[in-house]
This record gives C-alpha cells, sequence and structure tokens, in this order.
C-alpha cells in the first residue's frame, strides 16, 4: 500500500512544481520502473526526470552500498567506525585539531588516556555544578550515527535545561548514566560559526561540510566536498533531506558553492534546488566557502592519519576559532554526494578501487563488489559488519 502511495505522492508533488512538465517525466518513471526496476522515491530523490536515461543504474542507495565501504575499511578501522573516542584519541595523537572533548560521561570501560572520564553519579553532578562543564554544551553517544541521540544543554539558575525543559543537575546526571551507548556520551562545548556561514544556517546550528577522502598509494585526494545548510534545526544532518537541511556541492578547485537540494516544504518525496538560504534569505549558489584552503590541507591530513580507512567520509566544522574534524565516517550517506554534486555513485567511484592503497587481494574483492551492486546484487550489510 505504501508504494502505491509513493507514486500517488510522488505524481501530485511533480505536477506541484513543475506543471504539466510533469507529464512526460511520469512516463519515464514507468520506463525506468520496467527497465532497471527504480521506484519512485529513489526516481525523485536523485531528480532522474532530469538525468539521461543512460545514467540511471549509476545511481546507487546508500543501503547498497554500505557493504562496499564497510568491506574496504571495517577490516582495519572498526574501531573507528564503532567508537568516536577513538578517531578523537587518534587525532590527538596526530596533532589534527578536533572539536575539544570536556568529558566522557557513562562509558562502561574506562580506557581512554587523552579524556577525562566520568561514570559515578555524585562525581557528575559535581562535575555539572563545576566551572569545567561548558554552559552552553553540546553531548552525543560515542557510537551512535546521523546525529541519534544529540542534543544541547544549557546552564540556568536553577540548573540545566533541555529541550526547552527545565531540570536538575541530578536529573540531568541520571538522563547521561541511563544512556543505552555503552561507549559513553561525549560531552563538548557549543562552537560559533563565524557570521560569514549564515548563508549556511550559523546561529541556528554548527554547519559542516562532508569531505570525502581516498588513500592511495601516492597520497591522499579529495573526491568531493559537500556543504551541509542548517535549515530550522539545531544540527545539521541531512537524512535524505526529511529534516527541512540542505546540502550543496562545492567546487574541488575554485571552493565555490553550486545550488543548494532539499525537500520544499510539504514535499515529502521530491528534492527542489535553492539559490538561497530558505530561513534567511542569503545567497547560497557561487559563494566561495570560508577557509577552504585550510579545508582542503586539514582533510588530507587527517586521511594520512587514519591508513586504516582508505575511503574516509569527514565531517569539517569551520568554527571561530578555526577548522575542525568533528568526527570521522567509514560507511557514510551516499546519497549526499549523488544528490548535491548531480552525478551517480558509479560514476564517481568507478576509478577509485584500482587506485586504493590496499593489497592486491582486497582490491579484487573491492571490485568484484562494486559490480554486484551495480547489477543489483548487492550483498547484505550484515556480511560486512
Amino acid at each position: 500500500m505504501s508504494g502505491v502511495r509513493d507514486y500517488v505522492d510522488g505524481a501530485f508533488e511533480l505536477f506541484a512544481e513543475r506543471g504539466v512538465g510533469a507529464i512526460p517525466q511520469l512516463s519515464r518513471l514507468v520506463i525506468g520502473k520496467l527497465r532497471y526496476g527504480i521506484g519512485v522515491e529513489q526516481f525523485l530523490l536523485f531528480d532522474l526526470p532530469q538525468r539521461p536515461l543512460a545514467t540511471w543504474p549509476d545511481y546507487v542507495t546508500t543501503r547498497d552500498f554500505a557493504p562496499f565501504f564497510r568491506f574496504i575499511n571495517n577490516a582495519r578501522g572498526r574501531d573507528f567506525f564503532n567508537d568516536k573516542i577513538r578517531t578523537a584519541e587518534r587525532c590527538a595523537e596526530t596533532g589534527i585539531p578536533f572539536l575539544p572533548i570536556t568529558a566522557v560521561v557513562g562509558r562502561r570501560y574506562n580506557d581512554s588516556h587523552c579524556f577525562r572520564m566520568i561514570s559515578d553519579r555524585a562525581a557528575l553532578a559535581a562535575f555539572l555544578d563545576s566551572p569545567d562543564m561548558p554552559g552552553n554544551a553540546f553531548l552525543k553517544p560515542a557510537g551512535a550515527y546521523g546525529g541519534a541521540g544529540a542534543f544541547q544543554a544549557h546552564r540556568t539558575p536553577g540548573g540545566w535545561q533541555i529541550d526547552r525543559v527545565e531540570v536538575s543537575s541530578e536529573a540531568f546526571a541520571d538522563r547521561l548514566l541511563t544512556s543505552p551507548d555503552d561507549k559513553g556520551m561525549l560531552v563538548q562545548r557549543q562552537f560559533r560559526a563565524p557570521e560569514e556561514l549564515k548563508f549556511a544556517g550559523a546561529g541556528q546550528g554548527l554547519p559542516t561540510l562532508r569531505v570525502q577522502t581516498m588513500l592511495t598509494h601516492d597520497g591522499p585526494e579529495l573526491l568531493y566536498i559537500i556543504q551541509k545548510i542548517v535549515v530550522g534545526q539545531s544540527v545539521d544532518n541531512f537524512s535524505s533531506g526529511a529534516k527541512g537541511n540542505l546540502i550543496a556541492a562545492v567546487d574541488g578547485v575554485t571552493g565555490r558553492l553550486g545550488r543548494a537540494y532539499g525537500r520544499p516544504n510539504g514535499r515529502r518525496l521530491l528534492i527542489g534546488s535553492f539559490a538561497t538560504h530558505p530561513g534567511n534569505g542569503e545567497r547560497i549558489a557561487d559563494r566561495e566557502v570560508t577557509a577552504f584552503d585550510e579545508i582542503k590541507k586539514l582533510a588530507l591530513d587527517t586521511a594520512r592519519a587514519f591508513p586504516e580507512m582508505p575511503l574516509l567520509a569527514l565531517d569539517i566544522a569551520v568554527t571561530e576559532e578555526g577548522a575542525m574534524i568533528v568526527e570521522t565516517n567509514s560507511s557514510p550517506d551516499q546519497l549526499l554526494a549523488q544528490i548535491a554534486c548531480r552525478r551517480g555513485g558509479a560514476e564517481i567511484y568507478r576509478d577509485v578501487v584500482p587506485r586504493l592503497a590496499v593489497d592486491e587481494e582486497i582490491r579484487r574483492h573491492a571490485a568484484a563488489l562494486f559490480k554486484a551492486i551495480l547489477e543489483g546484487n548487492a550483498p547484505s550489510i550484515r556480511d560486512y559488519d
């Protein structure tokens, strides 16, 4: 039933956005379904009506692509993929600037030599009342993905405000210590983006850039850079556009932004394009990214620091104190690049495998896996966990 609803909603959204021009596009949807098995969600997410028919099979879902990244990165990089503490420790050890961690709360094993660990309730309540605890804090689980479980906390005269609710330090401590993530909660102070990043939602949250790197035998290279744009949220996760945030591709040579993409208001399936920020009216398209050279250098240096993960995706924030790593991703959301760069995943990665800094056996398996995914025979991600 949901499939029928998707087609009905997709047709209405296309007509609402493009009028009678939607008629031939809907006919192409039927062709895509019959010839390639492409559903309406994928059809509208990648804006395939505007793409040559021959390129449609190049667009691959994150779920289908995940085994490819897990295989290449997880054999040696599993610890970093599963635990943000391990990533932060490697950054600290190699001199990579990253968003500082004030403390790690509720970690079930006290195994970090870099960060303050707090697991006792009384000690945690005292810490929350102390000057060491940031008055404007950002907290996130060390083992979660996609912003799950992250929240902000603000000090008040009587305790803390979390999700617009006043709580005591003791109640705040209980919430942190009952987190289901046995790797603990990271406590960080909130960083501000410079005023020139207002076009990306600075002031609403901390917008980041997604930078995909590849480590070759000749050294690290950048595959793509995506500016994430905060719209009415406190975090910039794109989530296929469902949260209302936007993404825009960054030209790897000039540092200039293209048009931004996301879901227009009220749309459930259709991705639209934006030349300006829908909340503050700031121009996005053709704007030069702040600290572009610093961002590129930081990305390449970080790729060198994590040789375990030849395909490393980075979230980088430009703050008032400079560019910093927010976190690393070894199995990143591949929708971002395909939507923002207007290129299919197959086109982006087709020439990557032969150049990766991996041994020949891994390279052969990766090439066969890549081919199977493009042929619609993607294996289960569980086979590569």
